[in-house]
C-alpha cells in the first residue's frame, strides 16, 4: 500500500508501512480472501475520517488502530474481504 510519503511526510510513512508489513506478516495466507478497498486515516482529521468510512463496502471488513506513530499521531487502516 502506498502510504503518501506527500501527505503524512516520509518519517509517518515508513512507520505505517512497517505497521501494515508486520500485520500482513502475522497473517495466514488464505486468512483474508479477496481483500479490496484497502484504506489508511488519520484519526482526529474529519475529512480522512470520513473517506476511510465511506470505503466500508461490505459486511466483511478488518479495522486496525496504529499508534502512536513517532510523531504521536494514531491511523486507522483497514480494508474489505471475503466476497
Amino acid at each position: 500500500m502506498d502510504t503518501n510519503t506527500s501527505k503524512y511526510g516520509p518519517v509517518e510513512a515508513a512507520w505505517l508501512d512497517e505497521q501494515i508489513k508486520a500485520f500482513w506478516a502475522r497473517t495466514e495466507d488464505d486468512e483474508f480472501e479477496c481483500t479490496d478497498s484497502f484504506r489508511l486515516a488519520r484519526k482526529g482529521v474529519p475529512a480522512e475520517e470520513q473517506e476511510y468510512e465511506e470505503e466500508i463496502t461490505c459486511c466483511g471488513k478488518m479495522d486496525l488502530e496504529f499508534g502512536p506513530s513517532p510523531e504521536g499521531h494514531t491511523y486507522w487502516y483497514g480494508f474489505n474481504y471475503g466476497h
